[in-house]
């Protein structure tokens, strides 16, 4: 990481740790002031917001974890399907049926006879599979492995929300932070120029020293303009994060610290195996393809059904006992017995083998993937938590050489020249502080989005 951070790369990492008022080096967990916080007349009254309720109103209104619950409920749906297989179908049917007009035997030489009749008819049919070959557990097992493949995608995906809402989250308290921190140094540059015009007025300074803290308080006002403007904007961030409507003032309440976490790369993977949905998604998409190849296969062995029919016809259109026509009733066993198809169902049992194997290697690959981003997560940690500590030195090493560069000049023994350079190193060296606690905060996230997770 460079030693100064452009502020437009500072907003974009997002995340705040509080400053000591007093101007001192923050600590590791830095110290919360209610005069830090800048607020703004387009956000009087917004509702301020701990993490966990925006982890909670996020979960709630993401509309991608929304549709994901949508498709748990379809694949239920197909699981009551499959089991439908196993299970007996009964129906019903009744008509009406009103006829009339006449009808001739024998042509000419034969005799004719009106008709007008109207009669009832109610017939019950049943169909009871009693053998298919594995079908029916096949179809059920390949449904419930969809089913658990949907609700291992909708968790994977509120993982994913979650890890979104950190990250705006810490966004805002980064972007706050960077604007005191931007009105801080205004301040410190407004005092050294009052200090040079006091100087001045007394000959004691010279006119370039005042034109040169003059230029350097002006140099800082874009920069506090472009601040406030940037904290306005990951405000947006944040609420576009949670789901809420535009006009919902929000804003995150806390400071985010230094939290200092050990994790080695086996303990993380060793978590990961257990509790990334991934890794449980692409198992149970390869245990659902392994059902569709039992499926195929079953198409090469016979059936068996049970039958039935019940049929009733009224001699008129009641169904009084003493009205009933006829009353017949059929039960039989159904043998349906696949001879040849035309190599379709070979075909089909290819394709469903190729595909299980496909689903075999997508997971070990899955596997892999997330091992990648297990390691990735743990040096990133690591490497923050190295960044976090050199720069707390730093931010105290800066500070002491602002007050001794503070005394030599009031002492007439120090240069204006070393007054700025200590001013701009102690900006640097809390913007690196800050934003290196950001990081570190976010690699904490990282690690915990990456095991599947969260971590103590």
């Amino acid at each position: 990481m460079p030693c100064l951070l452009s502020f437009g790369v500072l907003v974009a990492v997002l995340l705040s740790v509080p400053a000591r008022s007093n101007g001192a080096a923050p600590g590791p967990r830095g110290a919360s002031s209610d005069s830090a916080r800048v607020r703004t007349e387009a956000q009087p009254a917004a509702r301020r917001l701990s993490l966990e309720e925006s982890v909670e109103l996020a979960l709630v209104n993401n509309k991608q974890l929304l549709i994901q619950k949508q498709e748990v409920d379809a694949m239920e749906g197909r699981v009551v399907q499959a089991r439908a297989g196993a299970l007996p179908n009964l129906s019903a049917e009744s008509r009406y049926i009103q006829s009339g007009g006449t009808m001739n035997f024998g042509g000419s030489e034969g005799f004719t006879f009106n008709i007008d009749d109207a009669y009832l008819e109610t017939s019950v049919s049943l169909l009871q599979p009693i053998y298919t070959a594995g079908r029916t557990g096949a179809a059920l097992r390949a449904a419930d492995a969809a089913r658990g493949y949907a609700r291992e995608n909708e968790l994977a995906t509120a993982a994913d929300v979650v890890y979104q809402v950190k990250a705006s989250f810490a966004g805002v308290l980064l972007a706050r932070r960077m604007s005191v921190l931007a009105g801080e140094a205004l301040a410190l540059a407004q005092a050294h120029r009052e200090d040079v015009e006091e100087l001045f007025n007394e000959g004691l300074a010279s006119e370039y020293e005042l034109i040169r803290a003059r230029v350097r308080e002006a140099e800082l006002v874009p920069e506090q303009i472009r601040s406030r403007n940037e904290l306005q904007r990951s405000l947006i961030i944040f609420r576009n994060s949670l789901g809420l409507p535009a006009d919902e003032a929000i804003e995150p309440d806390g400071e985010l610290s230094y939290d200092d976490v050990h994790i080695s790369t086996a303990e993380a993977f060793s978590l990961a195996k257990e509790n990334r949905h991934e890794i449980a998604a692409a198992k149970l998409y390869a245990k659902g393809m392994r059902a569709a190849l039992d499926l195929a296969r079953a198409d090469r062995y016979p059936s068996l059904a049970l039958a039935g029919s019940a049929t009733m016809n009224t001699e008129e259109a009641s169904l009084e006992p003493d009205r009933w026509r006829s009353r017949m009733w059929t039960l039989a066993l159904a043998m349906s017995i696949p001879m040849f198809d035309g190599l379709y169902t070979k075909g089909k049992i290819k394709q469903s083998r190729a595909q299980y194997e496909q689903a075999l290697l997508y997971a070990a690959q899955v596997e892999d993937i997330v091992r990648l981003e297990v390691e990735q997560a743990v040096s990133r940690l690591e490497e923050t938590r190295e960044l976090v500590e050199s720069q707390l030195a730093s931010v105290e090493q800066a500070q002491k050489g602002m007050d001794i560069a503070n005394i030599r000049y009031e002492n007439g023994v120090g240069t204006q020249l070393e007054v700025l350079d200590s001013q701009v190193a102690l900006s640097r060296a809390k913007t690196n502080y800050f934003v290196s606690v950001f990081e570190q905060f976010m690699a904490v996230a990282e690690i915990e989005r990456a095991t599947g997770g969260h971590l103590e």
